[in-house]
């Protein structure tokens, strides 16, 4: 389909109508507001200059030949402004997949597949995403060319299937996590009978959660695996096991200790295998498991050794889920830092090779791959990144590769930061890139261009100053009286230099932008925030001595009067017990300058954290004395004539407003359901719009929260036409707002008007 731009529409909404249901938190009831309920209107703007053309992959599961079947790889496919559809390609034994195959029967935007099958029977199955409407699907084939679309029951409709398990031709098993992730639910077809049984896991609530990670059958044993552990803390493997297909379960078991994690099951000739990683002395590392019966589970060793030295050894990396073909598993390690991907294969008497096959051509760092054995002995890597899919394989054990381009894909823009700017709003579009320089390293960084959109909604050219190639994060900010200042940390900026140094640049009255003086530099300096609060500059960072990950990398502040000249105000901020720290916020608290953000602890731990520093310069620190939590945002605020201060942030996965009168006491003043959230709000003529996320029965997607008072909040649906891929952004603009959500090809934005 040829791309188009959005044709402007206004759309009116009325807060009110729209109104979607959200839980309080248990001690505050809901209350009956006595403000009128305001009304916003959506008039969407044109911002094909920020979008994608082309296909774009984003969702895959691939089967291996059998018994005379095709290879199958499976996707959901879409092109900009185009409801995503599931494909798949069919390749025989030896051959590269060819033309793909649109499987029509699968209603909405298909959001993800998973796959399952043998000789006889193979299911593909997920959701779609509808006008904010989530739904399952399953279809099937008995010869992976011609397929049938099985209506579903309720259960598994609401279930939201991720995970689909093939045993023999009779039975196929579906398993889902629901709405919000929080109700896991388990469902077995009969097929020969065409009837379903259901069953509900133990859910997940404030303070466990338990999330179906993987799904195996074989004859009458079904094996589910899910990461189960409290909220907010690690969480550890289990199995829950049925021997009578489904109908019951017990459980669950341990699979591996807390920290440890499954991509992945099948059935093998001897039992279970599954395979993801654990987390040892703060790295990730890839782990498999087996088990005869699918309730006693020991660690499998597989041989990582290449020429001397281990795969990844240092570096966090994991197993993908495993890929069967006849008795045989295959399966890849991947690291999150090490450009390439090793894989290994299984053989039916539960013997692995010697030592891992590797791929150091593949085409990015991080690439999700899957390792498929094939029938004439060589193994066929599916790789996925940033949109693109392909099938790759070698000839010669490594050195050479072919390869088919399934869907060339794109990297598409997000906006990064959004912020007011005098009448109109500036916007920061970043395009998450791969560049490698021959012996030199990787980096990932972002592709990053500057935008300004004018009060009446117009797009305008390319604003700011020139972004280097290979700058990871850019923030800006403006003093409304004709001064903008923009900060950026640039990466690898020459053939010979490694490191994340920072630049801070000045402007005046719209003309040339020059260099600033104090803040330049170091080893790894990170933008986290810019901003301009009264008379000061303020600028946060996150700070190494260097780019490498194993180091710890702290917040620290820097503040200027004009924008020109920068001071180090603080550096090393991070809570006690702590080892890594970010600052997201700052704002104004009763005359000093506060900073919220987040530490975290060796084990990956959350811990919600604000900075205060005092009329002497000083600096105070402290926590929110609650596990699993984050600070994300501050405003101040006078509660009957007094200072207090409105923090919103997470709690154990709860969107979370709390109000603090001195930064010792944090009393909460919402807690939304688990899968809503409700970001910081932007305030014109004494109307509060935020933006925000909800996930329930009745709609999933994109919202805007709005208040006349700040207490009483109404959600209204943004309406974007497809499944979006990111969270909304909102900013002043003039009178009005600026709204922006990221989608798969790109960004769709509106002007929000009070009505």
């Amino acid at each position: 389909m040829p791309h188009r731009a959005p044709n402007p529409r206004r759309s009116a909404l009325v807060a009110g109508l729209a109104l979607l249901t959200v839980g309080c938190t248990p001690h505050q009831p809901a209350r009956t507001s006595t403000t009128p309920e305001p009304e916003v209107s959506f008039t969407q703007i044109d911002t094909s200059a920020w979008q994608e053309t082309g296909r774009r992959a984003t969702s895959s599961a691939a089967l291996a030949s059998e018994g005379g079947r095709d290879r199958l790889t499976a996707a959901t496919v879409g092109e900009p402004q185009a409801p995503h559809r599931l494909t798949v390609w069919n390749a025989r034994p030896g051959v590269l997949a060819p033309s793909p195959t649109v499987l029509e029967l699968v209603d909405g935007d298909v959001r993800s597949v998973a796959a399952d099958g043998n000789p006889e029977l193979t299911a593909l199955a997920g959701t779609t995403w509808d006008d904010g409407q989530v739904r399952s699907y399953l279809v099937t084939s008995a010869d992976r060319r011609d397929w049938t679309a099985l209506p579903v029951p309720e259960e598994v409709d609401v279930a939201r299937v991720a995970h689909v398990a093939v045993a023999g031709d009779e039975t196929v098993v579906v398993a889902g996590n629901g709405v919000t992730g929080r109700h896991p639910a388990v469902s077995t077809l009969d097929v020969a009978a065409d009837t379903w049984e259901h069953v509900a896991l133990p859910g997940a609530d404030d303070d466990a959660r338990l999330t179906v990670t993987a799904v195996a059958a074989r004859s009458d044993t079904v094996v589910v695996i899910a990461a189960a552990g409290p909220r907010g803390g690690l969480s550890g493997p289990v199995a829950f096991v049925s021997t009578d297909r489904g109908r019951s379960f017990d459980g669950p078991v341990e699979v591996a200790p807390a920290g440890g994690w499954v991509a992945g099951a099948v059935a093998t000739a001897d039992g279970f295998l599954a395979s993801g990683s654990v987390l040892e002395d703060g790295v990730r590392r890839p782990r498999v498991w087996h088990s005869d019966d699918a309730r006693t589970w020991q660690t499998e060793p597989v041989p990582m050794r290449l020429d001397g030295w281990t795969a990844f050894e240092g570096d966090d990396a994991s197993f993908s889920a495993p890929v069967r073909q006849g008795d045989a598993v295959a399966l890849a390690a991947q690291s999150s830092s090490v450009r390439g991907v090793m894989y290994q294969v299984r053989d039916g008497s539960g013997g692995w090779l010697d030592a891992p096959a590797t791929d150091w051509q593949i085409a990015a760092v991080g690439v999700d791959v899957l390792a498929v054995p094939d029938t004439d002995g060589r193994t066929v890597l599916i790789a996925a990144s940033k949109g693109r899919l392909e099938e790759r394989w070698s000839r010669d054990g490594g050195y050479t590769w072919d390869q088919a381009s399934l869907v060339d894909g794109y990297v598409p823009r997000a906006v990064a930061v959004l912020s007011e700017s005098g009448d109109g709003a500036d916007v920061t579009l970043d395009r998450n890139v791969l560049t490698i320089v021959p012996d030199v390293g990787w980096s990932r960084h972002g592709d990053i261009s500057l935008a300004r959109v004018t009060a009446d909604g117009v797009v305008s050219g390319a604003w700011g100053p020139d972004v280097p190639p290979g700058t990871s994060a850019v923030d800006t900010a403006s003093d409304g009286d004709g001064t903008d200042v923009a900060a950026m940390t640039t990466s690898m900026t020459d053939a010979g230099t490694t490191g994340f140094p920072l630049q801070v640049l000045r402007s005046t009255d719209g003309g040339e932008w020059t260099a600033t003086t104090g803040a330049d530099g170091g080893g790894f300096r990170m933008v986290t925030h810019l901003a301009h609060l009264d008379d000061e500059w303020v600028l946060t960072t996150q700070e190494a001595p260097d780019g490498d990950s194993a180091t710890a990398r702290t917040a620290a502040v820097w503040t200027s009067p004009d924008g020109a000249g920068w001071e180090r105000s603080a550096q090393g901020l991070v809570a006690d017990g702590a080892r890594d720290s970010w600052i997201s916020d700052v704002c104004r608290f009763d005359g000093d300058l506060v900073a919220v953000g987040t530490s975290w602890t060796d084990d990956g731990l959350e811990v919600a954290s604000w900075w205060r520093r005092g009329t002497d310069g000083t600096w105070e620190s402290g926590t929110l004395d609650e596990a699993g939590a984050s600070f994300s945002a501050c405003t101040a605020d006078d509660q009957d004539g007094e200072d207090s201060l409105t923090v919103t942030g997470w709690l154990r996965g709860a969107s979370t407003t709390w109000r603090t009168a001195d930064l010792r006491a944090f009393d909460p003043v919402e807690s939304l359901d688990v899968g809503s959230w409700r970001g910081g709000s932007v305030e014109v003529d004494d109307l509060r719009v935020a933006p925000g996320t909800v996930d329930t029965a009745e709609y999933t997607g994109p919202v805007l929260w709005v208040s006349a008072d700040g207490e009483d909040w109404q959600q209204v649906p943004i309406p974007v036409g497809a499944e979006p891929s990111g969270s909304p952004s909102v900013a002043k603009l003039g009178e009005d707002w600026l709204v922006t959500v990221d989608m798969d090809y790109g960004v769709d934005a509106w002007v929000v008007s009070a009505s």
